[in-house]
């Protein structure tokens, strides 16, 4: 199963393999081997399209201003990508503790991709839908679940035998 993780305009993509991701997954993705590389190399070309508006007139100025505009605008996209790999990242549970993102295998694909929902702008319907229910308590059984809600988790554990056993928690 492979992820096709977005930036919010598109303009930015990636393909992430379900089964390779880890908690440092997130972290890769920003570094210079990805996103931040595209984040560089789009700074470096808006310098370069400013250097060549200086230079030009008339219809040659026009084109290198739109150029710059567009490269602005992947620019910006990215950034906004990046921001929401951050989000994802530094993610907080009920009590405030960053717990950030890691996949559990035993949660399955929909629920692991639920916190991610931002990353997958064309396919974030049932992502989000899955966070809603998570949010709501239908999926308390799941480790992501524990990750982000773990006193609403832990008193269901309380009641719910099978909970308990999924997080280990029986008695």
């Amino acid at each position: 199963v492979y992820w096709l993780l977005q930036s919010p305009k598109r303009s930015y993509s990636l393909l992430a393999f379900h089964e390779r991701l880890n908690g440092d997954s997130l972290a890769l993705i920003l570094g210079n081997r990805y996103t931040q590389s595209a984040i560089n190399a789009a700074t470096e070309q808006i310098a370069r399209a400013d250097a060549s508006i200086g230079a030009a007139t008339g219809r040659e100025r026009r084109q290198h201003e739109r150029q710059r505009d567009t490269l602005t605008e992947r620019l910006t996209d990215l950034e906004s990508f990046a921001a929401a790999v951050r989000a994802a990242n530094g993610a907080t549970d009920e009590t405030g503790a960053t717990v950030g993102w890691r996949p559990a295998i035993d949660d399955g694909v929909l629920i692991n991709l639920a916190p991610l929902r931002a990353l997958i702008p064309a396919w974030n319907a049932e992502p989000a839908k899955c966070w809603r229910a998570l949010a709501a308590g239908d999926y308390d059984w799941s480790h992501t679940a524990m990750r982000y809600w773990p006193e609403r988790v832990r008193r269901a554990c309380a009641t719910n035998r099978s909970y308990a056993i999924a997080h280990g928690l029986e008695t």
